[in-house]
């Protein structure tokens, strides 16, 4: 649609340090979501996929955007019958995606949080790590400090791994989660979770 690429991106994968009970609930989370979410305009699948995508910069896994694209698709309705305008479409369209963005970061963090799994990265990715701060510091405009890249970095660096994916030098998707781990982590580590939680959104760009 309009030459957009819908990629759902996930979070952090930790090989076998996963649990795979974990990804089997979520999983099942998800497909009670889908058929909920299927329900409701289902016309407005790929608009509202392209609405994330655009305030956001990526979208994350269906277990986090299922739960809230009803309301999403309710607001772009009310938007379309002009019940409301686009700066009101955007204002709840981004408080949405804050609460999203913060349970899609927090998860890397959390996994983050076990001293062998940042062990098993550093041993196995540590050239692409350095690749992925490379990049998030040529889009971001200066050398962030590593406390607050981390997660980004093995994140990105996995991704920058695969052979099948080859980013282009502008902004992509993936960019655009890397930076927001980073913004957020200053901000959880420097003002707080209530400051990092409430942070703008760093692509906000227009649907039209």
């Amino acid at each position: 649609m309009d030459g957009i690429e819908f990629i759902f991106l996930p979070c952090l994968d930790t090989g076998a340090f996963e649990l795979s009970q974990e990804e089997e609930i979520e999983n099942l989370l998800a497909e009670e979501e889908r058929i909920i979410r299927d329900k409701v305009y289902p016309e407005l699948e790929w608009p509202t996929l392209q609405l994330i995508q655009k305030r956001l910069g990526y979208i994350p896994r269906p277990y986090l955007t299922f739960p809230v694209e009803p309301d999403l698709r309710h607001d772009y309705h009310r938007y379309i019958c002009g019940n409301i305008d686009l700066d009101d479409l955007y204002f709840k369209t981004d408080e949405l995606l804050k609460v999203i963005r913060n349970w899609d970061l927090h998860s890397d963090y959390q996994l983050l949080a076990n001293p062998s799994v940042c062990e098993y990265f550093q041993k196995n990715y540590l050239f692409y790590m350095q690749k992925a701060y490379d990049r998030i510091s040529l889009h971001l405009g200066y050398k962030p400090d590593h406390a607050h890249s981390l997660a980004a970095q093995i994140w990105l660096g996995q991704i920058l791994s695969k052979e099948h994916i080859i980013l282009p030098a502008t902004l992509t998707p993936y960019d655009y989660r890397a930076l927001s781990s980073v913004r957020y982590k200053e901000l959880l580590m420097t003002e707080g979770e209530e400051a990092a939680n409430h942070s703008p959104l760093l692509a906000m760009q227009a649907i039209i």
